[in-house]
């Protein structure tokens, strides 16, 4: 029997030595292993030639003459002396980094001579795109796909060829190994299982191919599409780390897509990782409704700057939005940078209708992450919250901030306070303090958090105690075996990514005149120094928001803190907090704790005993420029709420409404009056988070309502919307609205 490399033995260890056996003898449980073996089988297969040739002479005639005269000059240029003196040039230069820059230009052309090649069999195609995959495994390149090269040209290759090539990848899979090999099937894992898929049936280390192979199958199927289904299930979506670099490249989407085509099964339509993603990525933009000419330019996604329309296709939206149905994804995608070129041809559906976010609800929860997006409206102008409380997956950022929001308005106004260089390192920016969110100072804690990397479980207390969250709390990790193992869709607690279930939304519901969420982040602190921590979120449209804190520490010693987190520095008049940035402004009048200590600082700084503050030396390359203001009672109790009123405004306008504390019985809440309009809301001060809002126009009650103690997504307070009938009835709304919603409020919608 062939010895395993060390490589092999780490990945049989996570997926079970017995498992790798069974795979040798043909599989998981003694069967063939379920990838075909012809060819090609990566980026489209042979069954799909017929309906792929039909879109090149119907609605994509255009497209595939443009692409076919392209290929032509690109094939005679890689046939020609030229090209080989090139090649041969760039094989000298020693430097790693410019050899990946320019081999990547010569070999662009791959996927699209393959394409031709298999549409037309014309030998001019098979000659170039076998020149380039020589030339691949000759130059080492960022852009150059192994796996693909070697599955869209291996009938080509001579034996001695194939063999080769294989031997090549097989190389490149062991100097690859290691705790990334089998990790996440969406990063490094999914970049050699695809390299897996590429070698199998083709001879070349047979047994120890079939064996990882049976190791990444299993791995998929009972832990990463798995878990991840629960998560999505059935209002799930990503969190902030969505817009990650993990998921370019070859990694998440892009290898899916080859997944799906290797193996057969439609994981895209079937699994709401997938066909929920266009939901995810519009309802985590705090600003969608620009100038279709600036599109691409002023994209805000949570808690980040503008970037680029590239960014989000990186993300995998181009390639997912078609392959899983998904109208808003087909939307996004067609709108900020259409397909073209071999990918367009493979993977867009003309006949998909695409659904505009103006169609959609204002309001989203993705209760798998434990967020909510909410907005006025979708035009540019519109007010945008996100709140966030719920379970952490070990991605980028992995951040401690539950009960965490975040308030938009022609620019970032309440913002999540990190500096980018420490996005990573787990430092100030991944920590409480540097969120809109509560510290509670035990001067004895270690706060824990993941490892630098966050790829593993190790336990890593920060070098700084700012009072907040800390990733491992005793009680938390018992609480997260305790739901991974009842859940079902948990079939491992570590899952792809150790996901840690500490704060969680408890209650939720939305209107057209309120919004409104609670988060209970009890769990996500030490039980050492906290008893209790909720959250009580009102939004009222269509600028307003009240936020309402119960805290109860162990010790009354334990320094409490609300914090808020701004872009440039605020001015505090008394109460009343102002703060400016692009073209919004922030206004905060605090009216909880009595007396209360507002205080202001910039950058990554931690409160001193006597009220002032230092940079500890732990945080010296973070680099934050931002601004924070805490707010704190006057006297230590173990028991304290924070009451605050916000309102979004553009920049330059007056602060436009008046708010008072308003007590009834057991109750204590908050009157607000804007124009003509007064909201009235109260909310319970022991036992669990309840209360009542009451919304009135010229005294005339708009809406009254006990403030739900449960998460409701039912959409039913939207019945008059002229959209409503839609999203119950219209399949595009698939995803959006639950099944049983749809069934109970669609009968007879058209």
């Amino acid at each position: 029997m062939k010895m395993l490399t060390s490589g092999m033995v780490g990945l049989l260890l996570a997926s079970g030595l017995a498992f790798a056996q069974a795979a040798q003898e043909g599989g998981p449980q003694g069967s063939k292993l379920p990838f075909r073996t012809d060819r090609p089988r990566l980026l489209f297969t042979k069954n799909q030639l017929p309906a792929i040739k039909k879109r090149c002479e119907g609605p994509y005639a255009d497209d595939y003459k443009a692409m076919a005269a392209w290929a032509d000059e690109e094939a005679k240029h890689v046939l020609s002396p030229a090209f080989d003196e090139k090649v041969q040039a760039v094989a000298e230069i020693k430097d790693k980094y410019a050899r990946a820059r320019q081999g990547s230009a010569l070999l662009a052309p791959l996927e699209t001579l393959g394409l031709l090649w298999h549409l037309t069999r014309e030998k001019r195609y098979a000659k170039a795109g076998r020149r380039l995959v020589a030339a691949g495994f000759e130059i080492p390149s960022e852009d150059f796909d192994p796996a693909v090269a070697y599955d869209l040209f291996y009938d080509v290759l001579t034996p001695q060829e194939r063999t080769e090539y294989g031997r090549k990848i097989v190389q490149h899979l062991h100097s690859k190994a290691g705790p990334y090999m089998y990790h996440e099937l969406g990063f490094h894992g999914g970049r050699m299982t695809k390299l897996l898929i590429s070698l199998y049936g083709a001879g070349i280390e047979e047994a120890e191919v079939n064996a990882r192979l049976a190791a990444a199958y299993d791995f998929a199927h009972q832990k990463y599409l798995a878990t991840y289904a629960q998560l999505a299930k059935p209002r799930g979506g990503w969190n902030e780390g969505f817009f990650c670099g993990c998921m370019s490249k070859d990694m998440h989407m892009p290898f899916w897509w080859c997944w799906q085509n290797a193996t057969g099964e439609r994981i895209f339509e079937s699994n709401p990782l997938f066909f929920g993603m266009g939901n995810w990525i519009v309802y985590g933009l705090m600003e969608v409704s620009q100038d279709p000419k600036e599109w691409g330019k002023h994209l805000v996604p949570v808690g980040s700057a503008p970037f680029g329309g590239d960014k989000i296709l990186q993300q995998g939206l181009d390639i997912c939005a078609d392959l899983a149905r998904d109208s808003v994804g087909a939307w996004l995608s067609r709108r900020l940078h259409p397909n073209q070129g071999w990918k367009k041809l493979l993977i867009e559906d003309p006949a998909l209708k695409t659904v505009e976010p103006r169609e959609l609800p204002e309001t989203a929860l993705f209760e798998g992450w434990g967020w909510v997006s909410m907005r006025s409206s979708w035009a540019g102008d519109g007010v945008f919250a996100h709140f966030t409380c719920g379970p952490k997956g070990q991605g980028e950022p992995s951040h401690l901030d539950d009960n965490h929001f975040t308030i938009y308005r022609k620019g970032l106004l309440a913002i999540d306070g990190f500096a980018p260089a420490n996005h990573v390192g787990g430092n100030y920016g991944q920590m409480s303090l540097a969120h809109n969110t509560v510290t509670v100072l035990d001067p004895q804690e270690k706060v824990l958090g993941a490892s630098t990397y966050l790829f593993n479980s190790v336990r890593s207390p920060f070098a700084v105690n700012d009072g907040g969250q800390t990733f491992w709390p005793e009680r938390g990790e018992a609480r997260r075996v305790e739901l991974n193992a009842a859940s079902g869709g948990f079939a491992n607690v570590r899952g792809p990514s150790a996901l840690v279930w500490r704060g969680r939304i408890v209650a939720y519901e939305t209107s057209p005149l309120y919004d409104y969420v609670c988060g209970d982040a009890t769990e996500s602190y030490s039980s050492a120094k906290l008893q209790h921590f909720t959250r009580q979120f009102l939004f009222l449209k269509p600028d307003l928001f009240v936020v309402f804190d119960r805290v109860v520490s162990t010790k009354k010693d334990f320094r409490k803190r609300w914090h808020l987190q701004v872009a440039e520095e605020p001015a505090i008049e008394g109460t009343l907090m102002r703060a400016d940035h692009q073209g919004g402004r922030l206004w905060c009048r605090t009216l909880l704790p009595e007396k209360a200590l507002i205080r202001k600082v910039q950058g990554a700084k931690l409160e001193r005993p006597d009220g002032s503050y230092e940079a500890p030396a732990a945080w010296e390359k973070c680099g934050s420029s931002t601004w924070r203001v805490d707010v704190g009672p006057a006297e230590a109790r173990e028991e304290d709420v924070f009451l605050h009123v916000l309102q979004a405004t553009e920049a330059g306008a007056p602060v436009s409404f008046q708010a008072e504390t308003v007590r009834k019985g057991e109750r204590i809440g908050v009157r607000v009056t804007r124009g003509d309009r007064t909201f009235e809301a109260l909310f319970d001060v022991t036992g669990p988070p309840a209360g009542t809002v009451t919304v009135m126009d010229l005294g005339r009650v708009l809406a009254e309502a006990v403030l739900l103690t449960e998460v409701r997504d039912t959409y039913s307070r939207w019945k008059d919307d002229p959209r409503f009938r839609a999203w119950m009835a219209d399949e595009r709304f698939r995803y959006l609205i639950p099944k049983q919603d749809r069934e109970r409020f669609g009968t007879g919608a058209k």
